[in-house]
């Protein structure tokens, strides 16, 4: 779902575009009564005009990987996670190392940052918690199952 900032630049593209249909189709005798009827930025208003495209569905031309790329990239993530191995950081960056030296082809390429895997992560909510963490050693402890099933005799116990 849409955070609220990202549905208010949508409805606002579309204001944008009312306005300029309404230019065209005459309903308007200015240009700038038109957006401020619609309540959208002249300037930006005549950009679209002149054919500029909105940022809101743009990919930066810095991006490391493709879209299919990353997409892969969560699949395999995924896969692992189903097999009980869930991949760690230096292994998501390896593999992010590989896809982006297969799509620069011979071009020399950077290598993949450090926060690169922690950022990518951040923007997939369904793999968030697919990485390992470190275990508590303290709940570790806990863990035995000899005083687990001390515990459940007790209830027993207590029970009859």
């Amino acid at each position: 779902m849409a955070t609220q900032q990202q549905q208010e630049a949508l409805f606002k593209e579309g204001r944008i575009i009312l306005s300029l249909n309404a230019c065209k189709q005459g309903q308007f005798t200015s240009f700038r009564k038109a957006t401020s009827t619609y309540d959208v930025p002249r300037s930006t208003a005549q950009r679209r005009q002149q054919g500029i495209a909105p940022q809101l569905g743009h990919i930066a031309s810095n991006r490391r990987l493709t879209p299919a790329q990353e997409e892969s990239l969560k699949q395999w993530i995924l896969s692992r996670d189903q097999r009980g191995m869930p991949p760690r950081i230096a292994t998501l960056r390896e593999m992010a190392g590989v896809l982006a030296a297969q799509r620069a082809g011979d071009a020399p390429i950077k290598p993949i940052g450090e926060k690169w895997a922690y950022n990518y992560i951040k923007c997939n909510d369904d793999l968030q918690s697919k990485f390992n963490r470190k275990y508590n050693y303290q709940r570790a402890k806990c863990e035995d199952p000899m005083l687990i099933q001390g515990w459940f005799k007790r209830v027993q116990d207590v029970k009859i």
